[in-house]
């Protein structure tokens, strides 16, 4: 049996094992998207090099027999270059978003396009808990939010941009929050200074975590800026029920209750706070109304931003990232710096861009439906989606390993990107050319005795593809394989509609 070291740790691997096989015996992690168990090494996505010392060369570990006295490198700094060429390369020609653009936009976060297939599909009252989730405040943005969302909605490119803001606003007021279940306290406590849309975001998605909160705010009703834009902008009673059903989380909110100013002016002493009583009775303390106070390690500083849906999007964060804090288990944090900037990276995101004219039919044949006119329900507006988000969004491996190897987010690749071909259905199994890498997987899987229509290469150089045999439909190709090729799909390409939570 070839014995041979990887990174300087020795292993034994078994005849005609290949170096890719030792690798991971040593604990070594060797990224591949075209390598499967059943159908063996594909050589096709070129990731999972590494470096035979001995040699001085880089070699493909997935197809490289093991052999005895080999001394491979997994992770140098020339391996890791290699990997992130071999990335652009992949990434160039990538004709796909990993996100909606009105997703990506979305300063709070919303995932738009699963709200609005989940509205699509009947369940209104799903839908506007995603809303909720998301937004803390979607009826109220539904009359407010100035909608950066439908600024990029690709439906404009055909007729006109779904209307994503009044759609959630609509389901939030028909379908009020029912109850839930409180999760277990955490035995953390924040202290929430400004009852803005920021302040009180914060305090809802901290107190779904399980942290007790308390809001204290000055004047005499909670979000008072909001309620001067005045009742025909925004009626009172929205308001009012999503700041209730803030307060219904277990959040404690104190009105009339001023932070930061000075004693002995003739107020009673729980309506007028210090920081420092503050700090004393608190674990963290977010600042959310403008309140000047020295930098402390457990107090965080929000804008309550003019734009609504930037002031719950920048709540939420420093909830998060408060939360995060929290759970590693090292409070106060020294390297806080570096954990709210890693917090702020997001996932890489693929951006399809803008469609040129001749691709407009072509990504359109799945997903158009209903026509110019807003729809007349938030279920026959939600209709006019066109679904721009990938259906893997939590299991791409090459969304993975982008962002692993660093690529910058949008990618901008040296070459021209594949031109979006139609989506291509089997139930609800879709099949996405532009997002394919042809690793040549399920064109394995599919390869059946006796020549039955399977998945096929077609054309040659850049214009390859791959797809359903020639007059064969995707169904027929798949066959008793389908469940199979979309899991071994190392990209969105082969996937189930709707078949993920994005992460």
């Amino acid at each position: 049996m070839p014995r041979l070291t990887i990174n300087g740790i020795e292993v034994e691997v078994d005849a005609g094992a290949t170096v890719l096989d030792a690798a991971r015996k040593a604990g070594a992690d060797v990224p591949t998207l075209c390598h499967y168990e059943k159908t063996g090494p594909q050589t096709a996505c070129m990731l999972c090099v590494v470096r035979d010392a001995a040699a001085d060369r880089l070699v493909l570990s997935c197809a490289l027999p093991a052999a005895d006295g080999m001394e491979i490198v997994t992770d140098d700094p020339g391996v890791f270059a290699a990997r992130r060429s071999a990335l652009e390369l992949l990434m160039s020609e990538h004709a796909g978003d990993c996100e909606g653009p009105c997703e990506r936009i979305c300063p709070a976060g919303l995932h738009i396009p699963l709200m609005l297939r989940t509205a699509q599909s009947g369940d209104a009252a799903g839908a506007a808990a995603l809303a909720r989730g998301d937004l803390v405040f979607p009826a109220t943005l539904g009359r407010i939010c100035s909608a950066p969302c439908e600024r990029v909605c690709r439906r404009a490119q055909y007729d006109t941009a779904v209307a994503i803001r009044t759609t959630h606003g609509a389901l939030a007021e028909a379908h009020p929050p029912a109850a839930a279940p409180k999760p277990a306290p955490s035995g953390r406590t924040v202290g929430i200074v400004g009852s803005g849309l920021a302040g009180l975001a914060a305090a809802a998605v901290l107190a779904r975590r399980g942290h007790a909160c308390t809001v204290y705010e000055k004047a005499a009703d909670a979000c008072p800026g909001r309620r001067a834009l005045g009742p025909e902008k925004l009626p009172p009673e929205i308001l009012d029920a999503e700041i209730a059903a803030v307060a219904a989380l277990g959040v404690d909110l104190r009105c009339g209750t001023e932070v930061g100013g000075r004693s002995g002016q003739g107020q009673e002493e729980e309506k007028q706070l210090t920081m420092e009583r503050l700090l004393v009775a608190h674990d963290a303390v977010i600042i959310a109304c403008g309140l000047e106070t020295p930098a402390q390690d457990r107090v965080f500083v929000v804008p309550e931003e003019a734009l609504a849906v930037r002031a719950v999007g920048a709540g939420k964060n420093a909830a998060l990232l408060l939360h995060f804090l929290f759970s590693i288990g090292r409070w106060p944090c020294p390297e806080i710096t570096a954990h709210r900037d890693a917090l702020r990276q997001r996932l890489f995101n693929s951006a399809l861009g803008r469609l040129e004219d001749g691709e407009k039919d072509a990504y359109a044949v799945e997903w158009v439906h209903g026509g110019p006119e807003r729809g007349d329900s938030p279920e026959a507006e939600a209709a006019r989606c066109l679904h721009c988000d990938c259906m893997k969004p939590a299991s791409c491996g090459l969304r993975a390993q982008a962002a692993a190897h660093g690529l910058p987010t949008p990618f901008r690749g040296g070459i021209p990107r594949l031109k979006v071909a139609p989506v291509l259905r089997a139930g609800r199994i879709l099949f996405e050319p532009g997002k394919c890498i042809r690793c040549g997987i399920c064109v394995a899987l599919t390869r059946r005795p006796g020549g039955g229509p399977g998945m096929a290469f077609t054309g040659r150089g850049l214009d390859s593809r791959v797809g359903p045999t020639a007059g064969a439909t995707l169904a027929e190709a798949l066959g008793a394989e389908a469940e199979e090729c979309v899991r071994a799909c190392p990209t969105g390409a082969l996937a189930i509609e709707n078949g993920e939570t994005p992460p």
